[in-house]
């Protein structure tokens, strides 16, 4: 019997390398063109199921036919010309070839059409499925299968319409923190605001031995609680700060309190800062000069809306890496004002111009209430606990949870040395420059802040102030951050999912802000305020009762212990009044208030009796008078009040000092109206006429009993 040779197009089980079978229910065409015949090959063995079997012997790839289509019919022969002839004339025009239909016109491809054709180009060809069915093929799989694109649907829908569950990091799209650089300066971003200018005032209060005492033990003690927080987050595996306060009873709730009291105030503080310098700002850029107009409270909170309209968009950003560029851009102003600042206190010191003697600041002040009142304003200048997890998380989504630790440890330490040292230059060189009067300044909004000490002609300290403003009104954001976050977390509240609760807070935020400057005007009293309520707790006590519960080592708990001591006395120590001298300022300033007004009512009524028109003649029987010349005010002649005997010594200097300045100036001002006086009496002799009589009181040649000769007006 003949055997026919056929030829494999489908339907046989192909083996394959790893010893797996392809089965494929197709037909098999005979190579004589007969009646196909319907089958199905035996199932091969695989080569590694027998020892002894020969090796399979390879089959091209098969081609696929669809089972059930009919064979494809043969293509008609060609019409010669005699068959054309010989057919009718309606076959024959049949077979003539038909015009071509005119193209349709040009026309714009739709939408959907365009979806199509970018969807055509990235569908995969044949072979790439082909390929993608070996390699199933390849793994055992028993079956053809087809693979199509499936968009990314849900992808799709959550970077469309996010939902906020409060995190600082909560999406696999959104990047984290994997500069050094950017984490330091976001967690130095706290400290580097107002609070490295009105640091001198606390040197002169406490003398500055004590106050660069403090610095190094605030920047020391932060450094050592951040690092012994990350020992016990590394050993617990904790997840959140919530987690880490978990470790130590009540520990959440106060971390709560004191974190939505500290950040609050930090940022009336600031707010209130800015909205000052840009006042004067803007009065010295009209008047060429600066506290002629009185800062109301309108203006205040006219400038403090402002600032927070131009901050509210960044407050709704729920990732902290976004506002990365912001540290970069507070540290880089903050930095080069500083550094502006040290370099014209050395060429005030190098042109003679060094405060000495009485106006020096003293090394040290036996006063251990100042000292423990003016802790709180220190404890204001290291606060970089109150984004110490932010830029953990943050760090976490960019490098990893392993590169996170250590990343972590180099950036507290970089950003405590960056703070001190930045804190101790613009501290020491400013009371060696200024001494006592360093941030006295009571002209314009400068009460407390060091940079009004510089004359307005120092343009680079004045355009970096501007600067200065415009970083600061950009940290807010930043400040608030970890706020917001801290009160979404809150489950009883019932606020995290919720899609605008985080706008909702921050504008809650803003509106408390404001208050809070309307109430309290005074900068050194909102910064000790501060720090002696919100960053005593939160940055000191918590951290110190989680270290002394929690810590591993004695040394941990040993640094929990001061820290906690440390905090509860700036609390209870600093919480009545935050600064010793504010009672005195607050008179002080009140005094030179009501000076000035005197002095400008003064200068009115001068104006206006030199303007006058003298008398042009004579009343009947009488000499004609020579203007009357305003008699000295009498306030300034007045003996000084004694000083209060509450005070303590150091505000009897002071109030000594002031005195012998207010009899100084009153001296100056009755030298300055007698000479005006003389000059006057002058003028008034030349200009009479020699017809006329002679001043009865300022003529000694006139002869008793003589008369004089009576002026009569034409």
């Amino acid at each position: 019997m003949r055997r026919r040779k056929a030829t494999v197009t489908a339907g046989q089980d192909t083996p394959v390398q790893d010893g797996s079978v392809i089965t494929m229910p197709y037909k098999i065409k005979a190579e004589d063109g007969k009646a196909p015949e319907e089958q199905r090959a035996a199932v091969l063995a695989a080569p590694g199921s027998c020892s002894s079997s020969p090796p399979p012997v390879p089959v091209p790839t098969p081609q696929l036919v669809p089972p059930d289509l009919p064979a494809p019919m043969p293509a008609p022969a060609a019409v010669t010309a005699d068959q054309k002839a010989a057919l009718p004339k309606s076959a024959a025009r049949s077979l003539q070839p038909k015009a071509p239909a005119p193209a349709p016109a040009a026309r714009a491809p739709r939408a959907e059409e365009q979806v199509k054709a970018a969807s055509a180009k990235t569908r995969p060809r044949p072979a790439e499925e082909h390929a993608k069915v070996l390699q199933l093929a390849r793994v055992g799989t028993s079956t053809l299968a087809v693979s199509f694109p499936v968009p990314p649907m849900e992808e799709a829908a959550s970077a469309m319409f996010p939902t906020d569950d409060g995190d600082s990091v909560h999406s696999d799209e959104k990047g984290g923190l994997t500069s050094l650089s950017s984490s330091v300066f976001l967690l130095s971003a706290m400290s580097l605001g107002v609070g490295v200018f009105s640091l001198p005032t606390v040197l002169n209060a406490i003398g500055w031995l004590w106050g660069m005492g403090l610095c190094c033990y605030f920047g020391l003690l932060s450094t050592l609680l951040m690092l012994n927080l990350l020992d016990i987050v590394k050993h617990h595996n904790t997840q959140s700060w919530e987690d880490l306060c978990r470790l130590a009873p009540l520990a959440r709730a106060f971390s709560r309190v004191s974190l939505l009291v500290s950040m609050l105030i930090a940022n009336a503080a600031h707010m209130q800062t800015i909205a000052g310098m840009l006042f004067d700002l803007l009065t010295v850029f009209v008047t060429d000069d600066y506290g002629q107009y009185h800062f109301s409270a309108f203006q205040r909170a006219t400038l403090i809306l402002i600032f927070l309209g131009v901050a509210g968009p960044f407050c709704f950003a729920d990732n902290l890496a976004a506002l990365q560029h912001v540290g970069h851009s507070v540290a880089l102003v903050v930095m080069l004002l500083c550094a502006t600042v040290v370099v014209s206190s050395c060429i005030s010191v190098s042109r003679g111009l060094a405060a000495h003697g009485e106006y020096a600041t003293p090394a040290a002040v036996p006063d251990l209430k100042a000292l423990v009142t003016s802790a709180p304003n220190v404890c204001f200048a290291f606060t970089g606990m109150l984004s110490f997890w932010e830029v953990f998380a943050a760090l976490k989504k960019g490098v990893g949870v392993e590169q996170a630790f250590p990343r972590m440890k180099k950036t507290a330490i970089l950003s405590g040395i960056l703070v001190l040292v930045l804190y101790l230059l613009v501290s020491g060189f400013c009371i060696l420059a200024f001494g006592t009067e360093a941030g006295k300044q009571r002209k314009g909004n400068g009460y407390g802040n060091v940079l009004y000490n510089f004359p307005v002609d120092n343009y680079p300290v004045t355009l970096l102030c501007a600067a200065l403003v415009v970083v600061i009104v950009l940290e807010y954001p930043v400040i608030n951050f970890p706020m917001v976050n801290m009160i979404l977390n809150v489950q009883t509240l019932g606020l995290k999912g919720r899609r605008y609760a985080r706008h909702f807070v921050s504008l809650a935020g803003m509106l408390i802000v404001i208050l809070l400057d309307l109430a309290v005007p005074d900068l050194p009293d909102v910064i000790g305020l501060c720090g002696s309520t919100g960053l005593s707790l939160f940055c000191y006590v918590v951290p110190g009762y989680i270290c002394a519960v929690a810590c591993r080592g004695l040394l941990g708990k040993i640094v929990g212990a001061f820290s906690m001591v440390t905090g509860l006395t700036m609390l209870f120590g600093g919480l009545p009044t935050g600064d010793p001298h504010s009672d005195n300022r607050r008179r002080d300033r009140d005094h030179d208030r009501e000076k000035e007004r005197n002095s400008r009512g003064r200068d009115r009524s001068k104006r206006s009796q030199v303007a006058g028109p003298p008398a042009a003649g004579c009343i009947e029987g009488r000499g004609a008078k020579s203007p009357e010349v305003p008699k000295p005010p009498a306030e300034d002649a007045k003996e000084p009040p004694p000083p209060p005997a509450a005070e303590s010594d150091v505000a009897k200097k002071r109030f000594e000092e002031m005195m012998k300045r207010v009899q100084a100036f009153a001296q100056e001002k009755e030298k300055t109206f007698e000479a005006e006086k003389k000059r006057k009496e002058e003028e008034e002799k030349e200009e009479k006429p020699s017809t006329d009589g002679k001043d009865q009181e300022g003529d000694d040649s006139k002869k008793p009993g003589e008369e004089v000769p009576i002026a009569v007006d034409a």
